[in-house]
């Protein structure tokens, strides 16, 4: 009987040694599908783009512009795609599919004109509305809607801007 209590003890303790060598490639292969899957989520944040506070995945190949600002403030690692007027887009939040206008819906402040904005700022003057100090500006093609928007936002005389994205927000559920 000793032989067969030592063959179910050496039984057990093997089982034991399986069962924690499978627990821990368990925990090794976790952890490298973790790291493979922050990869690839830094891979997929080099093409989403915000704007109008949403979050946008850019489809289209990259255009390839220049801006100085650009070009000075962001490192290769950190560079984000250009967005430029003609562009679609893919809303993160809906899957629906985006197009840049290139045109600036901004509200200006008291006493501003509107022309003398625009050529302040290399825009062309889409529209105004009446007498109010909204209006509605157009870039031109190859110019990077995200850094002229952040110039915008830098720049005195305007209270907000908001760039124009055309989306079909009627879908059947």
């Amino acid at each position: 009987m000793g032989i067969n209590k030592m063959k179910k003890t050496s039984l057990a303790l093997l089982a034991t040694c399986i069962v924690s060598t499978a627990a821990f490639a368990n925990q090794e292969l976790k952890i490298d599908s973790a790291e493979s899957q922050s990869a690839k989520t830094q891979q997929a944040n080099q093409n989403v783009v915000t704007l109008n506070n949403r979050s946008f995945v850019v489809n289209a190949p990259a255009v390839r512009t220049f801006s100085f600002a650009a070009a000075t403030a962001a490192s290769p690692a950190t560079a984000k795609p250009a967005v430029t007027k003609g562009m679609t887009l893919t809303s993160k939040l809906t899957g629906q599919a985006v197009k840049v206008t290139g045109r600036f819906t901004v509200l200006l402040d008291q006493g501003v004109e509107a022309s003398e904005f625009a050529a302040k700022h290399g825009l062309s003057l889409y529209k105004q509305m009446g007498s109010s100090r909204l209006a509605i500006f157009e870039a031109a093609d190859s110019v990077d809607l995200l850094a002229l928007d952040a110039q915008l936002r830098e720049s005195s005389g305007l209270s907000s801007v908001k760039i124009e994205l055309l989306e079909n927000l009627n879908q059947p559920l």
